[in-house]
Parts: C-alpha cells; structure tokens; sequence
C-alpha cells in the first residue's frame, strides 16, 4: 500500500492544511490528556470523557457507543502499555508484542464499543488515536477515507497496513523538507499535538 498525500505537498500546503482543520475539534485531546493525567487512564472520569468524546465525534454512527467503556479500558491497558512508545515515526518497527497488542486493541474495539457492534474501522480508529493522545492516527472516518483514497476497513491488519503507508508518506515529505516535523507545523496555541493527531488534523473535517 503506498499513501500520497503529504510527500508532494510543500510546506505552506501543509500547514494551510493543518489550519484548516475544524475548530470544533482541535482542544479535544488536551481534554482527554488532562483528564488521564489527573485521574489515570482506568477511570470512571476517563471513561466518561472517553465515551463523550466518541459520541461528539460520531465514532458508532448510526449504532450508540456502549455504556461500557470503563470495563473495556481495563480489559486493554496492558495492550496500551505495550504500545505506549509507538507512534506514527516508529510504527514500521514495531515488535511483534507491539503488532499482537495493536490486533488485541483492535479486536475489541470493533466488537464492543458500539451497540450494536458496528464492524468498521471508524470507531476503533478514534478511541486509538484518542488513547494515544495523538501519537497513533488519524481517525478513519469517511472525509479521511476519502482524503487518502482509502476504502472501508475492518481488520487490524488492514489497519497496521494503513498506519505503516502514512508513516512512509511523513517520512517522504519530511526528508524532502529537512529540519520539519509535521507536528511543528501545528498552530503554537493547538500544542502540544503529536504526529498522529498533526496527520488526523491535515486530513480531518473542515469547518
């Protein structure tokens, strides 16, 4: 699989991009990374945010997002914590343990937090990106499906195949570009944003 969107874009293209991303959405991380920070990943008060956050971005539409996250968080947080240094820059190393974890997370996810279970990558995608605060992304919604010429997904392999094709596509405009990071092209008042959520924000809803 091979992803051209950034790797012939310049730098201003880029960041216009980037600008252009909802305003809707952009503190939405910071909330949630605020929220872990405060009370820890597995939380009523994380789950709580987890789970208001996928409804404001439609993760199970038309399907309702489960009242169950808290228990599904526990079931995953030893998965997380193996991805824990993953991102976008490193994705195409990653160990077998990191690969397995990622297929754990997924499988879950796509079979238990939307009710009913809606067998698609959109919804695992977000709670992904919004777990790693940004370091893994960007959500697999319809616009960003459509951005990257990306057609329906319901697999972690699919998904892993995905991750790896845009990490290939920061490098090819990164190296293009010496001395940028796609992350540092992000607003100051936005950060901190990581790679994933600097992608997710590039190919994500406008206003």
């Amino acid at each position: 699989m091979k992803i051209e969107f950034l790797r012939n874009k310049n730098e201003e293209e880029v960041r216009a991009l980037i600008l252009g991303f909802s305003c809707k959405y952009r503190y939405d991380l910071h909330q949630f990374t605020n929220t872990t920070n405060k009370f820890g990943l597995i939380s009523n008060q994380s789950a709580m945010n987890l789970s208001d956050l996928l409804k404001k971005w439609t993760a199970c539409r038309p399907s309702s997002v489960s009242e169950n996250i808290l228990p599904l968080l526990k079931e995953l947080e030893a998965d997380f914590i193996t991805i824990s240094e993953l991102d976008l820059r490193n994705i195409r190393k990653a160990s077998l343990n990191e690969k397995d974890a990622i297929n754990q997370i997924w499988s879950k996810l796509i079979n238990l937090v939307c009710v009913p279970k809606k067998l698609t990558g959109v919804a695992p995608s977000k709670v992904i990106l919004i777990v790693t605060n940004g370091r893994l992304g960007p959500a697999l919604d319809s616009h960003a499906r459509a951005v990257l010429g990306l057609s329906e997904i319901s697999t972690a392999t699919q998904y892993l195949s995905i991750l790896n094709a845009i990490s290939e596509d920061i490098a090819a405009f990164e190296d293009a570009h010496p001395q940028i990071l796609i992350e540092k092209l992000v607003p100051k008042e936005w950060q901190p944003v990581f790679i994933g959520r600097a992608y997710d924000m590039a190919v994500g809803p406008r206003d």
